[in-house]
This record gives C-alpha cells, sequence and structure tokens, in this order.
C-alpha cells in the first residue's frame, strides 16, 4: 500500500509543475493545488484496506470542483454536518448521513426533506424527531455512542483519553433506543468515533470493546442493528499502517458478524491529495540562519503552521525555481516562513542541496489537502483566500 500512495505521489508532482510552468507567470500564490486522481486512489486503497463501506466526510475538503471530478467514487455515502454541506451533497452519490451536534428545527426538516440518514447526537434531536415524524417520512436513524460507552469496557482505551462532548453515553443510548421503540422510530444502527488519529495500535481492542457495547445495547432492546459505523480516525499516511489493517479486518468481521460494519473517512482521502503552493518574496541570513519569506501562510493555512501541534514537524517542501539559470547549492537547511508578525508562521524547509531560491520561486508543501483551507482565518491583516485548482489529470 504504501509504495502505491509513494508512486500517487510523485505522479502528482509531476503533473503539478508541468502545470505550474504553463500558469507562469500568472500564478496566483498562495493557492492550493488538488489531485482528483490522487483522492480516487486514496479511497480505492483504504476501501481496500478495509473491506468494508467507506464513507466520505465532506468536511475535510469543501473544493466543489474535487468534490465534482471524484464523485464518482463515492458510493458508499457522504458524511454532512451543516446545512451548508448538505446543500453540496444532495448531488453525490449515495447515502447522506448528517452528523452534527447541532442540528436546529432548520437543519432537521432539510435532512428530512433530503431523506438523508440522520445519526441523533442528544435527546434534544430525538424530541424534535419525534415531534416532526408525522409530517416527514422518516428513514431509520443512527444512534452516535460517545466514546466514554467503549473506553469504559476496555481499560487499555480508558488510558489517557480525554473527554469529548458527542453522542450519548451508554446509559442515555439505551433510554434513546428505548423512547424510539415506544414512539415507533426505528434505529438502524450506531456510530462510534474515538477521534482524530485514533486508528492505530490499539484499533483491535478498540472494536473488541465496541463490539460488546453494542451486544449489551442489542440485548436490552431485543434486536440486531442493521450497520455500525465504526468510524475512521485513519491518519494522512495511512498506508503504512498495513500491519494494523490486517488483524482489524478479521477482528471487525469476527466481532460484527451479524451486521454490516462501515467506515468513514476524510484526512485519509484528502490529505495527500492536496499541495500548497506559494512563491517566494525575498530571502534573509539571521543569526547564521536562511529565511525564506514566502507570500502564503498561516493565514491561508493554519494547519501547516502547526500552531496547535504539541511537537511541530516542518514540511519539506517541493523546490520549484523560475527560469533555467544555474545556482549554488543551499550548504544548510533553510526555513520557509509566512507574510505575518507572528512568530509560529513557520510552514516548511527546504534541505540542503537545493538551489539557493530568488524572488519568484516557487515552493509547493504535500499533505494539505485535508482541513488546510478550511481551518484557515483568511481576514487575519485582511489578507485574501487562497485560490484553489484543481488538475485536470495527475
Amino acid at each position: 500500500m504504501e509504495e502505491a500512495q509513494t508512486a500517487q505521489k510523485v505522479s502528482a508532482l509531476a503533473s503539478i509543475e508541468s502545470w505550474l510552468s504553463e500558469a507562469r507567470p500568472d500564478l496566483p500564490t498562495p493557492c492550493y493545488i488538488y489531485s482528483p486522481s490522487a483522492v480516487v486512489a486514496n479511497y480505492r486503497g483504504l476501501k481496500n484496506a478495509l473491506q468494508t463501506p467507506l464513507v466520505m466526510s465532506l468536511k475535510a475538503c469543501p473544493c466543489i470542483e474535487l468534490q465534482a471530478r471524484a464523485a464518482h467514487i463515492f458510493r458508499d455515502g457522504v458524511e454532512v454536518c451543516s446545512i451548508g454541506e448538505l446543500s453540496r451533497a444532495v448531488g453525490l452519490p449515495g447515502e447522506i448521513f448528517l452528523n452534527t451536534p447541532a442540528i436546529d428545527r432548520n437543519l432537521m426538516e432539510a435532512a428530512l426533506s433530503a431523506r438523508v440518514t440522520i445519526v441523533l447526537d442528544n435527546i434534544s434531536q430525538f424530541r424534535m424527531l419525534a415531534d416532526l415524524r408525522t409530517s416527514y417520512e422518516t428513514k431509520p436513524v443512527m444512534i452516535r455512542l460517545n466514546t466514554s460507552a467503549i473506553n469504559q469496557a476496555s481499560k487499555p482505551l480508558r488510558q489517557g483519553k480525554p473527554a469529548d462532548h458527542f453522542g450519548f453515553d451508554f446509559d442515555g443510548a439505551l433510554s434513546v433506543l428505548r423512547s424510539a421503540a415506544c414512539c415507533g422510530i426505528e434505529v438502524r444502527g450506531i456510530h462510534v468515533y474515538r477521534g482524530s488519529y485514533s486508528f492505530g495500535g490499539n484499533a483491535v481492542e478498540a472494536a473488541k470493546a465496541t463490539s460488546a457495547v453494542v451486544q449489551e445495547l442489542e440485548r436490552s432492546r431485543g434486536a440486531r442493528f442493521e450497520t455500525i459505523n465504526l468510524g475512521g480516525g485513519f491518519p494522512d499516511d495511512w498506508s503504512v499502517l498495513d500491519g494494523v489493517f490486517r488483524p482489524y479486518r478479521a477482528a471487525a468481521r469476527d466481532y460484527f458478524s451479524g451486521g454490516q460494519v462501515i467506515h468513514e473517512s476524510g484526512r485519509a482521502l484528502f490529505s495527500s491529495a492536496g499541495y500548497f503552493a506559494v512563491s517566494v518574496v525575498n530571502t534573509k541570513v539571521l543569526n547564521d540562519r536562511l529565511y525564506i519569506v514566502c507570500d502564503g501562510g498561516l493565514p491561508q493555512n493554519f494547519l501547516l503552521a502547526g500552531t496547535e501541534a504539541f511537537v511541530r514537524r516542518l514540511s519539506k517542501a517541493h523546490f520549484m525555481p523560475l527560469g533555467a539559470q544555474e545556482r549554488l547549492p543551499l550548504t544548510a537547511q533553510a526555513t520557509l516562513v509566512g507574510p505575518t508578525c507572528s512568530p509560529r508562521d513557520v510552514i516548511g524547509f527546504l534541505p540542503a542541496g537545493t538551489s539557493q531560491p530568488i524572488s519568484g520561486d516557487v515552493c509547493v508543501l504535500p499533505n494539505c489537502g485535508a482541513y488546510n483551507f478550511a481551518y484557515s482565518m483568511p481576514t487575519f491583516l485582511s489578507s485574501a483566500p487562497a485560490r484553489q485548482f484543481v488538475l485536470a489529470t495527475g
């Protein structure tokens, strides 16, 4: 799996370099560049690794053109979290799942009208649905379980796992299942999500603990669930986890033999399919270190600056020089910085041996396809949002 993903990145970078050579000198950096074929390859690879249906999480990458070019692959469904995302997803193939703790009456009615599968997060949503069920034809719903319900079933999972505010605890899930049975609302299944980057060495233990909780809920209501959504939490470099996927597939198959298991992902599908391109404004030497000042940074790509990371891991940039003139190589690593006054506006590096950069050169940073555009704050310094471009091929 890892070799295939590496080859895809090489192909995408070659396509980007070709596109940039044609786009200059009018390239409006900073900008994002996306590869639809990389999204398709990631989807197929991850789905094959899981051997289950795979739902796409729309919030990871809101680029409409990219979604349209890759739409044919998302036949297992799409997860949305707002009325804006719902309006975008209506034209995509596959089932739509609405999953957010903030469903108001307007969003609930829109979801019911669009025949969306609602993932209930709290008792207020259930009561709203119960009030509206006589006015709309309701599809079977899903119940979201809080991670505490799963962690309580496994001592290893309880250690060091922070609490979150999503879904029902175990007693709340029991209560809403009873209420649903009383008023005729069909519950199709259970949704579990343990958080970003949660898929790893404890994946089998998490499946086992989830199975124990699901079976207890099934015994209580006297019926099996049709669908179990085990969430995702897959990292950007999911393809290196082949040793985790093999036992996890077997565990998911054995522990949930009575219902259909599905997964969802956004980051693993889009991250490696997106690149952030910036132009060099100038360079400076400070305390014997070379800094490359770029026209984009923290305002357009907040995640890349790593302001929320405990340990910062700067990205190695792919260097695309302006012109073909020969230059001396860098004798030491150079640091890429953005245009703001924040000392945290550090976005990447060029390694020693790279040609010395000059004004107008372009640096392309990888793994910027998931959440990077959406999480940014372009109003800082009255900056303009980064443009988004989608490769026709590559």
